[in-house]
């Protein structure tokens, strides 16, 4: 089993090696205790380790222990004074089924375990049908540091419309990579490898860059867009996150108003504290925050009141359906609900067809996001799109008043 922990080198970063090595002190004795009957616990490397089972263990063994792993390393380390959460991702392989020497044996248990990270579950088990991804895995990991800093990275923007009057309000900013080889590569293709080559930051600093540039260009023109940017669960754990914000919407001269930053309950919810303190000095500078993906994870309502977020993001899978699940439509009112006595606004994902539209709106929803109201875009084909639904809304304004 090949065991990698989640988010280390963002720590090691942020506090400093002294505190990384104190954290990976205390792994150790977690592994051993839940890996009693193992032949070997080892360090092999960085944040990585390494249990090499007793003969006889199988699969099943395997991801029994594995489990256990990963549920010790969940738990809270207590470092410099500081509760960290980190977790881990854990590839099992297995001799002689899927390999019959130790080198080859490792290399399979590092793709599974590279698949455990991608996929957020965990541990996986090794399946031949990864390694057709393991090189270019590789070598994409390889090239991503080099492609940030030659501006490889290109930004796409879906957007957000006020589900009340029908006008373009904002702009989600999404990543994509041209790759000069494998053309462009969506966000699941490469930004799992950005956190784990350690350079989140690179990447989220590039796509604010760009853009607060592009919005910049539109407030010139008149389109007074918000832009919105996703984050990471490295970049709430980086102090300097706040500072940068402020220098990158004073080079281009924007105000805080034309910047919104997304986060997931999920990524919070692995370590509050620390990640709390930047969101607070987020919103004391004056951006606006959003909650993404709301409803699949586990937040308390406690939780919810005391994150500093103006905005919820219903997550699609309770959008899609709509028409068709009375249980989701309920809870989806009730979530809206929820969000308007909070003085939060409500965003809708995933909106496909007209009838969830407007059923959307006649819930009270304030705004929406999904193919049927535009796909992810360059951002000159956005500002197309945003002046053809600006001419259009006062007839359509209109229109809807004749009927009603």
């Amino acid at each position: 089993m090949l065991i990698d922990l989640n988010r280390f080198k963002e720590l090691n970063d942020t506090l400093g090696h002294a505190a990384g090595d104190q954290l990976l002190r205390e792994i150790r004795p977690r592994l051993l205790a839940v890996s009693s009957g193992a032949e070997l616990v080892a360090r092999i490397g960085g944040d990585e380790f390494a249990v090499i089972l007793a003969p006889g263990c199988g699969a099943a063994e395997g991801e029994r222990i594995a489990e256990r792993l990963c549920v010790a390393l969940e738990e809270p380390f207590d470092v410099q004074d500081l509760t960290l959460r980190v977790g881990a991702s854990v590839g099992i392989a297995v001799y002689p089924e899927h390999a019959d020497d130790a080198d080859t044996l490792l290399k399979r248990a590092d793709v599974a375990m590279y698949s455990a990270k991608k996929h957020g579950v965990g541990h996986e088990l090794y399946d031949a049908a990864y390694d057709g991804h393991s090189r270019q895995r590789l070598a994409l990991i390889g090239e991503l540091p080099a492609a940030i800093a030659s501006g490889q990275l290109v930004v796409h923007y879906q957007p957000k419309y006020d589900l009340q009057n029908g006008a373009i309000v904002g702009v989600e900013a999404l990543v994509r990579w041209q790759h000069p080889i494998h053309g462009l590569l969506q966000p699941d293709q490469f930004v799992a490898l950005a956190e784990h080559a350690g350079v989140m930051r690179q990447l989220t600093h590039s796509v604010l860059d760009t853009a607060l540039a592009q919005c910049a260009r539109w407030w010139a023109e008149g389109l007074d867009l918000c832009v919105a940017v996703n984050l990471g669960a490295p970049n709430l754990l980086d102090a300097a996150l706040p500072l940068e914000v402020k220098r990158l919407l004073d080079k281009w001269r924007l105000p805080v108003a034309s910047l919104q930053l997304e986060i997931t309950e999920t990524i919070v919810s692995n370590d509050r504290a620390s990640m709390i303190d930047v969101l607070r000095q987020l919103r004391t500078l004056g951006v606006t925050l959003s909650l993404d993906d709301f409803g699949v994870g586990s937040s308390s309502l406690s939780f919810l009141r005391h994150l500093p977020v103006q905005e919820l993001k219903i997550d699609r899978s309770f959008i899609i359906d709509l028409d068709t699940d009375d249980h989701n439509a309920a809870m989806v009112r009730t979530i809206i609900d929820l969000a308007h006595s909070f003085d939060m606004r409500v965003v809708a994902e995933g909106i496909e067809t007209e009838s969830i539209r407007d059923r959307l709106a006649s819930y009270g929803c304030d705004e929406g996001q999904g193919f049927l109201l535009g796909r992810p875009m360059p951002g000159g084909q956005l500002t197309k799109l945003a002046r053809t639904a600006a001419a259009k809304r006062p007839i359509a304004l209109a229109a809807a008043a004749i009927r009603h």
